[in-house]
């Protein structure tokens, strides 16, 4: 019976060490008129200090159906580009459908992908923190909030 146990608590320590849980969902709503957008900002991390992943969503409605998101579908297109190029094994998927627009982008944050991200928001290190990052964002208008 004890080896079971510690078979058991074995197997759970080992599992637990490797799932990365989610620590801060920060968001930023806006409104321009003629459509409106919601970013969404997730923080992984493995440690509950650094992050090790983010996932950045975008979201953009029309708000009349003549509405032209041609510049958004433009600036989408160029992010998409930037992050599928500049970040090592980093997805992106995007998707529209009748004056919606969905994109989202994941980005690993190891090895050189951290050095970049933090050259991109004008931070300095070689890790980034979740507080850190989440002050940022918040000195940005986002609200964050624990998941």
């Amino acid at each position: 019976m004890k080896k079971l146990l510690l078979l058991f608590s074995l197997v759970i320590l080992l599992t637990g060490c490797s799932v990365i849980k989610e620590e801060k969902i920060c968001t930023l709503d806006y409104n321009y008129g003629t459509y409106s957008g919601l970013h969404i900002i997730t923080m992984f991390s493995k440690d509950g200090e650094f992050i090790s992943n983010l996932s950045l969503q975008d979201r953009y409605n029309a708000s009349f159906e003549d509405t032209d998101l041609s510049g958004v579908r433009a600036e989408i297109k160029d992010r998409q580009n930037h992050y599928l190029n500049d970040y090592q094994d980093a997805t992106s998927e995007y998707s529209e459908n009748h004056g919606f627009i969905a994109f989202s982008t994941n980005l690993p944050l190891n090895g050189d992908n951290v050095e970049l991200f933090l050259q991109e928001i004008g931070l300095t290190g070689d890790s980034l923190s979740i507080d850190d990052y989440q002050t940022y964002l918040e000195n940005h208008g986002y609200v964050c909030e624990e998941k």
